[in-house]
């Protein structure tokens, strides 16, 4: 696999500028993550924190190893290139085990308001580097880059043994998403319904600005498409 690097410009600019754009098992960590990704967001100091931070566990971006010339070919190929997002990682935080009196509220709220079983808190921050590739306006990420790097960060909240797919996907557009920039989607798993997953998002710079805020329902489908 080719190496990517980041254009000048965007390298540059993020590190003069700083620019942002349950208990697991180390069993359940996905297949390593490509080294120039790794090596790329470590010379960045604020992106530094997740790979340092024994309470982050990286897991795979699975989508950037395409399996075929048909499959995951948006994020693994058409948009890995040094202008438009030359490196993606993702990290999942570690969740303590709930106690028993957090057990038994759960199960007190899910047979009160029947809105389906409340899931383990699950959370994960994706960095995304976004060049200027990607632009609608001016310098400013065009708003279907906003959308894709959401649906693609809430993957991971599908599992990754069972395939899930976006049924839909509800975005809030805060502030405009400068680029060259690095920016961090977070995601956390809210309700799980039967084969449905609710999966609550926000796109956030490096200061922790929400520059966008999205909520994405997903389905379980029954074999793969």
């Amino acid at each position: 696999m080719q190496a990517i690097h980041s254009s000048p410009r965007l390298d540059v600019t993020a590190r003069r500028n700083g620019l942002a754009t349950g208990w697991t098992s180390p069993t359940r960590r996905s297949r390593t993550m490509p080294l120039e990704d790794e090596s790329y967001f470590r010379a960045i100091p604020w992106c530094r924190k997740y790979l340092d931070d024994p309470r982050y566990v990286r897991v795979g971006g699975l989508t950037r190893r395409s399996a075929s010339d048909t499959y995951d070919t948006l994020i693994a190929k058409t948009l890995k290139t040094p202008d438009t997002i030359p490196a993606v990682m993702s990290f999942e935080r570690l969740q303590p085990p709930p106690s028993q009196q957090q057990k038994h509220q759960k199960q007190q709220q899910q047979r009160e308001d029947g809105k389906g079983t409340p899931v383990a808190v699950r959370e994960t921050v994706t960095l995304f580097a976004l060049g200027s590739g990607v632009n609608g306006h001016d310098n400013t990420a065009h708003g279907g880059t906003v959308a894709t790097i959401l649906d693609e960060a809430a993957g991971l909240m599908g599992g990754r043994l069972l395939p899930f797919v976006t049924a839909s996907l509800h975005v809030d557009y805060v502030r405009p998403l400068r680029t060259p920039q690095v920016v961090q989607v977070r995601a956390r798993a809210a309700v799980t319904q039967g084969r449905k997953k609710t999966v609550s998002l926000q796109v956030c710079d490096q200061h922790d600005n929400v520059l966008a805020m999205g909520e994405g329902l997903f389905v379980r489908v029954k074999e793969l498409l």
